[in-house]
């Protein structure tokens, strides 16, 4: 990592840059919370995905012959 990037983190991490004012809004605040539902919305179609495949799983395993 080079210093001026560590140099950058600290000076943007709250507390330690001399900068506890808090965050205002910005322009990109609409983006990141349609972005931030759009997560919540794969992380649920993700669940739902993987438990109706548990399902089919079951199904194949009880109609396999003995």
């Amino acid at each position: 990592m080079k210093v001026s990037t560590v140099v950058l983190c600290v000076l943007l991490m709250p507390g330690l840059g001399g900068c506890d004012r808090e965050v205002e809004e910005t322009v990109f605040d609409d983006q990141v919370e349609t972005l931030d539902r759009a997560r919540a919305v794969e992380d649920q179609l993700n669940e739902r995905a993987e438990a109706l495949g548990e399902r089919l799983d079951n199904i194949e395993e009880d109609e396999e012959p003995e």
